[in-house]
């Protein structure tokens, strides 16, 4: 029973990290989403306008999605750290546990 409690409090942890990976995931690719269209804007204004202020709205856009993918990088990377973990830990419990 006691094996039992455990894991449950252990998969609740991970459930409630994933539930959190994922909607910072959400709300970053929407974030990316935005900025890529603002991104295109400009470029488009800076393709016939080639101003400074043309440019400097699509250098400084370009930025901000570089900063956004960034973040979507390194939720992903600790995604696949917590799923690599999990399967780990759930992979050392099914050889110990198997009936011989």
């Amino acid at each position: 029973m006691r094996d039992d409690s455990a894991r449950i409090d252990h998969m609740s942890g991970f459930s409630n990290d994933i539930d959190e990976l994922t909607k910072e995931i959400n709300e970053n690719t929407t974030e990316d989403r935005r900025i890529v269209r603002i991104f295109d804007e400009a470029m488009n204004k800076f393709a016939s306008d080639r101003s400074l202020d043309a440019c400097l709205d699509a250098l400084n856009a370009s930025i901000q999605m570089a900063n956004v993918r960034r973040k979507l990088h390194l939720s992903y990377k600790h995604y696949s750290e917590l799923l690599e973990t999990e399967v780990i830990r759930l992979t050392g419990q099914q050889r110990f546990s198997r009936p011989e």
